[in-house]
């Protein structure tokens, strides 16, 4: 104990040089620090530690104070640090790092999403424009498929870039130009709807005292009919401007089935314009069967309004004028019943096929069973809350808590693929109105007097009745090619989509595994690094030998179904 005064002033920062200051000689009443037995005024008993070493409990106390006093200091000066301090700091230092590469994967997706988009629309003008023209029925029947394809290519490789904007660009200008304007007015009527809507609730909101539950969801039956009121009107608003914008899309219609020349890209201004001898108009509306009660049903005009608008609301996930009834999203792990609600139940029946469809091709995650309740469809769950912009799912306590790797470049090529599939069976569902819509602008254009392609003036009379009408092929045979040929053109179409597919589920997973720490299934057991920190790669058996816990949520990390997707 002779070292006692030297370390106290040593630990609470004076200098060992300084004179010592004596300590008060202790009194009878400054009885404090002594042994319970003392206090009591009984006898000193003697204590002893496992090895028979004599033990003061208050001196023992006073010592690891010391050491927690100088330890203190010493971390404070930045000598020592103590355990706990430099866990919290690496762990720290993971999570930021772990941050930062989260956050630059989230960028990288949203470049290669942007990126994907443009490339997807420009490798699908070829398959869309040719199965758009057998669609029509503006090409030869007779003639074999690969030989019409070789062709149409064949005119892109020797011609001239008026074959080439004639082959992949005809009326894209024209149906570009008809999107900007269209998604300009749709905005401002958006805002107005929403302005709208947000006075409505204002002017017939009810008191609290008169509110189930103070909730203010349940709305009044004046509400719901003044929002059923704005949502009208604002369907007859877009109505509207797709009847304006008409005569273009008439004519870009035209020039991507090669009956208008493709230069000039628009038509003279005068053709716009209703009411004079050379105006689109006088052939939009006329009607192509000569019935008095369904006459203009089918005329050309009000087949392209009709897909139009279907098309309109496909964009938006919605089924057309959903907003105008009480139309709401099938749960994702609910079968509704077909005679209750048969287009939810057919929505959920395409729902279950993409799920099927992405799990066979190795995405999502394997059906696994925690306490004693299976895990729901990662991958389906945010697509449907991207689609829907709300959770479908609730927490369940029962189930074990797991971490997923919800980037937009872990998310882009299911993203991909769902679209796809449900852009396919969107395009079965419509078929019947998009060949009747293209065939009677096929049928009104020739029976005009605009400008024609020179193929289509001398071949097109052996496929199409001039002066009005639909199409008859009048035989089985001209049937059957025309089947085949509609059906070959779709193969080619979803041929081009899964070829981009793959193409960009290869770039991402070169993404992921080069510049973000994905686990590849074949590496599982190596050494990665995520920032400037290693990390080890172990599968879910290793986990399980070691036994699972706390330590391997934190430093192991584990891949199902798509790579850097699951994180643990």
């Amino acid at each position: 104990m002779g070292r006692h005064q030297y370390l106290e002033r040593l630990a609470l920062g004076r200098s060992p040089f300084e004179d010592l200051e004596p300590e008060e000689a202790p009194t009878e009443t400054n009885d404090e620090n002594a042994p319970p037995n003392q206090q009591n005024g009984d006898v000193y008993q003697q204590q002893y530690d496992r090895k028979g070493r004599p033990v003061n409990p208050a001196t023992e106390k006073q010592n690891q104070d010391l050491r927690d006093a100088q330890n203190a200091v010493l971390a404070v000066v930045g000598v020592v640090e103590s355990k706990e301090q430099r866990t919290q700091l690496k762990y720290r230092q993971i999570a930021e790092a772990r941050a930062g590469v989260l956050n630059h994967e989230q960028i990288r997706g949203d470049v290669l999403e942007s990126t994907s988009v443009s490339v997807y629309e420009m490798v699908m003008l070829f398959p869309a424009t040719l199965l758009a023209r057998i669609q029509a029925g503006t090409v030869d029947f007779s003639t074999p498929f690969a030989q019409l394809l070789a062709t149409e290519l064949g005119k892109i490789i020797t011609g001239g870039w008026g074959s080439i904007l004639a082959v992949l660009f005809p009326g894209r200008v024209a149906q570009l130009l008809c999107y900007a304007v269209e998604w300009m007015i749709y905005d401002r009527i958006e805002d107005v709807r929403d302005r709208v809507d947000a006075a409505i609730g204002k002017r017939f909101r009810k008191p609290f005292h008169e509110r189930a539950g103070g909730s203010d969801r349940q709305q009044s039956p004046q509400q719901k009919r003044a929002h059923v009121t704005a949502g009208i009107c604002k369907e007859i608003a877009c109505i509207a401007v797709d009847a304006i914008l008409l005569p273009l899309k008439y004519y870009g219609w035209a020039q991507t089935l090669g009956l208008a020349p493709a230069w000039p890209l628009f038509p003279p201004w005068r053709a716009l314009l209703p009411g004079g001898s050379t105006s689109i108009h006088n052939y939009l509306w006329t009607p192509l069967i000569p019935h008095p009660y369904i006459r203009h049903l089918v005329s050309p005009a009000t087949l392209l309004l009709c897909w139009t608008f279907v098309n309109r609301h496909d964009q938006q996930h919605d089924p057309p004028a959903a907003q105008l009834t009480a139309y709401t999203h099938p749960h994702v792990n609910k079968i509704p019943q077909f005679p209750q609600d048969p287009f939810a139940h057919f929505w959920h029946t395409l729902t279950l096929f993409r799920r099927s469809a992405i799990h066979w091709l190795g995405y999502g995650i394997q059906r696994r069973w925690y306490g004693g309740t299976e895990v729901a469809d990662h991958v389906e769950l945010c697509l449907r809350q991207l689609e829907d912009n709300r959770p479908i799912t609730e927490p369940n306590p029962t189930v074990r808590e797991h971490r997923w790797r919800s980037t937009s470049l872990a998310l882009l090529p299911p993203s991909y693929l769902a679209g796809c599939i449900d852009g396919f069976f969107r395009r079965l569902f419509l078929l019947p109105l998009e060949n009747a819509m293209l065939r009677a602008i096929t049928s009104s254009y020739l029976a005009s007097s605009f400008p024609k392609t020179a193929l289509i003036t001398s071949a097109v009379a052996n496929y199409l009745r001039p002066g009005g009408g639909f199409a008859g092929f009048g035989s089985w045979t001209a049937d059957r090619n025309y089947m085949s040929k509609l059906g070959l053109g779709l193969a080619l179409f979803c041929a081009a989509e899964t070829s981009l597919f793959f193409a960009l589920s290869g770039l991402v997973r070169w993404n992921g595994v080069r510049h973000f720490g994905w686990i590849d299934p074949a590496e599982f057991g190596k050494v990665g690094r995520m920032g400037n920190f290693q990390y080890r790669r172990t599968g879910p058996a290793e986990r399980e030998e070691e036994g699972g816990g706390e330590r391997a949520i934190i430093h192991h990390e584990d891949l199902v179904g798509l790579p850097g997707m699951r994180e643990r």
